[in-house]
This record gives C-alpha cells, sequence and structure tokens, in this order.
C-alpha cells in the first residue's frame, strides 16, 4: 500500500516510527479521545481492505508484508488512564489517527475468535465520550440490528462486523490463511502497521489535524475548525474571547447554510457536504485557482506566518454574506436557483460575479442560461427519453421567468420543494391507456371523487358512477380477462363524456407536457384532464407546491379562448405553446416562423 509522505513531515526527534505486525498489538488497550468521531468505515471499505489481503495472500512471495496505513500513538502514563485502566502494567496508548483501521482489525480478529480461532487475547478500545460503544463492540456476536440502529457508532460497528461474516462465508478456505497473516510474527509474511508513536512534547490535536487531510475519519470542515481554532492563533489576553466569537459566527453560518430552502439554492444536486460549511471554504480556495483540498489550503493560509486570523475569517464571513445577499435578492435568487438546480456549480456562479455589477451580474447569469441550450428550438422538443432533461429545464425557466415577469406579486419559487418532490416533465392530456392495475383504480377513484363534488348530475353522469362504483367493489376480483374488458368499455366512457375521444395532434409536443411530482404522477398520471385538474386545484387549497406554470396549465390561464374548462384541446396547446415562445424569447430566439 502507498504512504502518505505527510505523514513523514512531523516526525521530530523525540518520536518513534517503526513496522510493527499485527499480532504486537494484542494485550494493549487503546484510548480514543473526545475530538475524534466514532467509527465511520463502510462495507465497502471494510470488504475492500479483506480483498486486498486476500489478493496478497494470493501473490505473496517469501519475506514480503502487507502494510497497513499509519496508526499514530501517544503513550499515557499514570494518572493519564482512563479510570477503568489506572491499575495494571499493560500498555495505554492514547490513539491520535488510526481508529478506523484499529476498529476494523479489531472486528476482523473478533471474528475469528468467535469462529473459535486460537486467539487468547485481542486489544481493547475505550472511548471518551461514547462509553457504550466499548460494550457493544466487544459483544458485537451477540447485538441485533434493532440494538445496532441506537446510534451511529453501533450501526456502523454492527454492519462492518456483518460484511466480514458474509465475506468469509463467501471465501471459508481462506479464513486461516488470513488468521495468519494477522497473528504471524515478523520473520514470516504477514501483516503490518506504520506505528508512529508521539512524545509528550507533541501538540495532540495539531498532530490529528495535520494527519487528517483528505482523510475518511473527518471532514474537510471539522479540520479546518480545529485549524481556525488553535490557541496559537490568538494573542493570549484575547485568546478566549476571539476563539468563542469564531465558534459561535461559525455555528450560526452552519446553522443558516441548514436551512432547506437557503441549502437548496447555494448547492443544488450538488449537496454531498456532511458539514454545510465545508461549501464556503472550497469555494475561497478554488477562487484562488488553488489546486489544494479546502484543507490542505487553509493548513498552507493559517501556517503562514503574521497573517492575522481575524483577516482570514473575516472573507469566510463576507462569502457568506454575498450568498446571503443573493439568496435575499428576489431576482439573482431565481436565476442562481435555477442554475444550480440544473446542475451549475455555485463555484461556476461565484466566479461569474466577480467583478461585476448587479445589473452585469443578472446578464452573465441569464447568458449562462441561454447558452446552456445550444440553440434549441422549441418546436422540435418532442417527449423523447434523450430530450426529457431539456425539456425539464425549459418547463422550469418557464416557471421562473412567468414569477420574474409579475411586477406584483412578491412570490418564490421553492428549489428545494422542486427537487425533493422529484417534479418531472409529464402530458396534460394523456397519451396512453390504463394497463397497472394501481392506476386503473385511481382513475376510478378520481372520478368518483369529481362526479360527488358537482352540484348536480346528469342523467349520463348518474349512471356513469354507478357504474365506476360498482366495478371498483369487484377490484378484488383481478383474475382473468372480464375485469379488463370492463374496465376499458368504461374507461371509454369515461374519456368520451370528458371529450378525451379524440387524439391530439401534438400529443408529444410542448404544448401538451408541463411539471408534474411523482406522487402526483404515480396516483393519477394518465387520468383525463379534468380529473387532473380537480387534483392540482385541490392541491393548491391544500397548500401543496405545485409550479406556477403547471397550475396555470390547469387553470387554462394561457388559452385565449377556453371554450370548455375540462377538456384540453388543441388549440389550449397552440396558445401555450405560444406563451412558453413569447415568455422564453430571450433564450430561444431561432425558433421557426408560423
Amino acid at each position: 500500500m502507498k504512504l502518505k509522505l505527510k505523514y513523514m513531515e512531523i516526525h521530530p526527534n523525540n518520536n518513534q516510527v517503526e513496522l510493527r505486525a499485527v499480532h504486537t498489538l494484542l494485550g494493549k488497550r487503546y484510548y480514543i479521545p473526545s475530538y475524534q468521531r466514532g467509527y465511520r468505515w463502510t462495507t465497502k471499505q471494510v470488504t475492500q481492505l479483506l480483498d486486498d489481503l486476500l489478493e496478497f495472500e494470493r501473490k505473496k512471495r517469501k519475506g514480503e508484508f502487507y502494510c497497513l496505513q499509519p496508526i499514530v500513538v501517544v503513550p499515557l502514563q499514570g494518572g493519564q488512564r482512563p479510570q477503568q485502566w489506572q491499575d495494571g502494567e499493560e500498555p495505554v496508548y492514547e490513539v491520535i489517527d488510526g481508529q478506523q483501521r484499529l476498529t476494523t482489525i479489531l472486528l476482523i480478529l473478533q471474528y475469528m475468535k468467535d469462529k473459535q480461532l486460537p486467539l487468547n487475547q485481542l486489544y481493547e478500545l475505550s472511548y471518551q465520550t461514547r462509553v457504550g460503544s466499548s460494550d457493544f463492540l466487544r459483544n458485537i456476536r451477540s447485538k441485533s440490528e434493532e440494538e445496532a440502529e441506537r446510534n451511529s457508532d453501533y450501526w456502523h460497528i454492527y454492519h462492518a462486523y456483518r460484511a466480514i461474516d458474509d465475506w468469509f462465508t463467501n471465501n471459508q478456505q481462506y479464513i486461516w490463511p488470513i488468521y495468519q497473516l494477522l497473528i504471524s510474527n515478523d520473520e514470516l509474511n504477514n501483516v503490518r502497521i506504520i506505528w508512529y508513536e508521539l512524545g509528550q512534547s507533541e501538540d495532540k490535536i495539531d498532530v490529528f489535524s495535520r494527519l487528517n487531510i483528505g482523510k475518511i475519519p473527518l471532514t474537510n470542515a471539522e479540520l479546518i475548525k480545529a485549524l481556525f481554532l488553535r490557541r496559537g492563533n490568538f494573542a493570549d489576553n484575547l485568546a478566549s474571547l476571539e476563539q468563542v466569537q469564531i465558534a459561535s459566527e461559525w455555528d450560526s453560518i452552519e446553522n443558516k447554510l441548514q436551512n432547506s430552502s437557503f441549502w437548496t439554492f447555494v448547492s443544488g444536486c450538488n449537496s454531498n457536504y456532511a458539514n454545510h460549511i465545508e461549501l464556503i471554504f472550497e469555494l475561497i480556495a478554488k477562487s484562488k485557482q488553488s489546486k489544494l483540498t479546502s484543507f490542505e489550503y487553509y493548513t498552507e493560509v493559517l501556517n503562514a506566518p503574521n497573517v492575522p486570523i481575524s483577516k482570514i475569517w473575516l472573507e469566510v464571513k463576507q462569502v457568506f454574506l454575498r450568498l446571503e445577499e443573493w439568496y435575499d435578492n428576489h431576482e439573482l435568487y431565481h436565476y442562481i436557483g435555477y442554475l444550480t438546480s440544473t446542475g451549475s456549480s455555485i463555484r461556476e456562479i461565484y466566479q461569474l460575479s466577480v467583478n461585476k455589477s448587479k445589473a452585469q451580474f443578472v446578464q452573465a447569469l441569464k447568458k449562462k442560461i441561454k447558452d446552456s441550450f445550444n440553440n434549441v428550438i422549441l418546436d422540435d422538443l418532442e417527449y423523447e427519453p434523450n430530450n426529457l432533461k431539456t425539456i425539464r429545464k425549459v418547463l422550469l425557466l418557464f416557471n421562473i421567468e412567468t414569477i420574474l415577469s409579475s411586477s406584483k406579486a412578491y412570490t418564490r419559487f421553492p428549489f428545494d420543494l422542486y427537487l425533493l418532490d422529484q417534479w418531472d416533465v409529464e402530458h396534460i392530456r394523456s397519451r396512453t391507456e390504463y394497463s397497472n392495475m394501481l392506476y386503473q383504480e385511481s382513475v376510478l377513484r378520481e372520478s368518483v371523487s369529481y362526479f360527488e363534488s358537482k352540484y348536480e348530475l346528469n342523467e349520463q353522469e348518474q349512471e356513469l358512477l354507478s357504474e365506476i362504483k360498482d366495478l371498483l367493489l369487484r377490484m378484488g376480483d383481478k383474475k382473468g380477462d372480464a375485469y379488463q374488458q370492463d374496465f376499458n368499455k368504461l374507461f371509454d366512457k369515461i374519456q368520451k363524456l370528458f371529450g378525451e375521444d379524440k387524439d391530439l395532434q401534438e400529443v408529444n409536443g410542448l404544448g401538451n407536457l408541463t411539471l408534474l411530482d411523482s406522487k402526483t404522477n404515480r396516483s393519477y398520471g394518465n387520468s383525463p384532464f379534468v380529473l387532473k385538474r380537480q387534483r392540482i386545484v385541490q392541491n393548491d387549497k391544500e397548500g401543496v407546491f405545485t409550479p406556477i406554470a403547471t397550475k396555470n396549465v390547469f387553470l387554462k390561464y394561457y388559452s385565449h379562448h377556453a371554450t370548455d374548462i375540462l377538456v384540453w384541446q388543441d388549440k389550449d396547446a397552440e396558445d401555450y405553446m405560444q406563451s412558453i415562445q413569447e415568455l422564453l424569447f430571450y433564450y430561444f430566439p431561432n425558433q421557426r416562423p408560423e
């Protein structure tokens, strides 16, 4: 395995570095301090380690060994030891780095012991703030999934052990060879670790921070926080006050970024951050054209001589305040929110804003949107798999420009709800017949709801309502063709009553497409227009989010001569298409003339 040279950079004369076989860990005690997170290896990582050991076992030559990444420790003496380990002569070490590896190796050894392989003793892990994890780890074989769900530590430990069990179940012939790799002495093929023992003079938190660049146990944000709050960054007389102030402002920024609406606005589809403030640090680092990770960048910045900590932190606050200003501005909110929701990064947008006035920035955003369509012609857009992404963007943009074109109402498009509810392209008037039983039941129940909501029914409607209710009572009998034939006949009657017995000319064109959320579409996606309209109106009454253009479609807002409010006809589709073309003309100037 490749080693990171950065580990060697912290090696002063009073530290000890050596290769040790895994079996030398046995019988010792390891203390996990509070500044470390719990165990976080996934089943994939556990399996990968076992796969690596298997590959080494198959290809090893005499004298070769498998080397794990470093374990960094500092010995604890006397009163430094945890209370439960005050007595005894066994060595006790505080783990600065390597908790994940130590835990995983212990779980593998524990599994082997559970399988009656000769292991008289293992090693112990103790946690400063997660006391129950030690017991859970020791008794992992008897733990249930229900117990594992009590906290994150338990969950990861439990599933790691299950992954080990599954792996050896599929590779039973290798349990003894891998056992020998782990417990054999230094003279043979074995597994070794880089044992990095710190001297007492080392600053443990500082070493911990430097060792965790870009690694799994901590996020970049958590590591950066440790850098910012180092006591050495502050004058002695101001240390406490400035540390508290930065820590407080840090928490305030993180809390604001945890707001769903704000966070979706700045992160859009790219929201894989454990701590949301990490986005700010990444934004700053990349804006300086740095090729380093955000933590590596701030390691350099904060270790540079004569740079006031207040100045560095001020930059963080200023970037956050700029994002907050964009969020509060009606126009910028919608254009930026559109871009981040359709795949653009806030970093691209931030770079676009450099040295621009607000008006120039708005124009740059609109041009970026325009350029993303690459000469798309609206008339050519058909409901096909290759076009759906583009159509979705067009319809979303139509909603945004609809909001911005209104000078009277201050409506904000909720990008978080839009992404959460998975709004996507669907037909206004349906193009397919029902074959799915759940869909069939849904359209029947929606039809009942529609008829029962009317003040008065004519004879034809009353008769149809009775037939629908009768068929619903027979929904349990779904075998054979009889039920399906009855449904098809009844559905033909429903379509004829609602004026949908004749097809639209452009059923797959943009004029017959709108945005529907996944839940709504699943429940009545192929229903007649009037039933979809009824549900949209009901959702609006109940305060359920519906994009403004979708609502306008079903209210026939775009139809110049709405002769029948309950039927979506060719003329309605043409008027709707014309509205899209007119409002989005800046973005699509190459439309075909009529």
